[in-house]
């Protein structure tokens, strides 16, 4: 099972809160570089989901968007 970046973001909060959007329908995530992006504010912490969620994972975060 692969992992896939849907998403990359600037801020700490905002990875977490989508991170919260994805496991309150039961979709497995992971943030990537976290701990770096407090320390270096230029990384972008990366949201990944696995290859069998990444379309629900996607429409999930777009409707949250809106």
């Amino acid at each position: 099972m692969a992992l896939v970046i849907i998403k990359t973001f600037s801020s700490y909060i905002d990875a977490n809160i989508a991170r919260g959007v994805l496991e309150a329908i039961d979709i497995p995530s992971f943030l990537k570089d976290e701990a770096s992006a407090t320390i270096f504010p230029v990384t972008l912490i990366k949201l990944l989901v696995s290859e069998e969620f990444v379309d629900s994972a996607i429409a999930a975060l777009n409707q949250t968007d809106s």
